[in-house]
């Protein structure tokens, strides 16, 4: 239906379908739409596409892979640091997650909340609380 429409270069439209089969398991072919994305490498709202990709490689357990988009992220925003943070949160590397935590420029509310919850799910509760307060 994409490509009857001819919306295939709709970033919103890209950054839907990337989501889709990153939500179904199907990372290979939200790679793909990645790949065929022309505009990945400007700032702006193509930081959209390469964080359902972050994520989709957290949720995969691709950690590598996931570090590796964000290095080579044009323009790292601060839903991309939590995301990565959040990735090696939920596979259990807290130790990663803070040193990522500690690396980042501009912490928010979701990034100290990130961080909480991680301690937390990792049954630190003794540092979830220090983080919080």
């Amino acid at each position: 239906m994409v490509l009857r429409c001819g919306i295939e270069f709709d970033s919103f439209v890209r950054v839907s379908l990337a989501d889709m089969y990153v939500k179904v398991e199907k990372l290979g072919s939200a790679f793909k739409v990645f790949d065929e994305s022309p505009d990945r490498f400007e700032s702006g709202s193509s930081a959209l596409l390469w964080n359902v990709l972050i994520k989709g490689c957290c949720k995969a357990g691709s950690m590598k892979k996931a570090v590796k988009l964000f290095k080579a992220m044009p323009m790292k925003e601060n839903v991309s640091w939590s995301t990565l943070i959040d990735g090696f949160a939920k596979n259990g590397d807290m130790d990663r997650a803070m040193e990522l935590f500690d690396q980042m420029p501009d912490k928010n509310v979701v990034s100290w909340t990130t961080m909480v919850d991680g301690f937390s799910r990792n049954g630190d509760c003794e540092k979830a609380l220090s983080m919080f307060f």
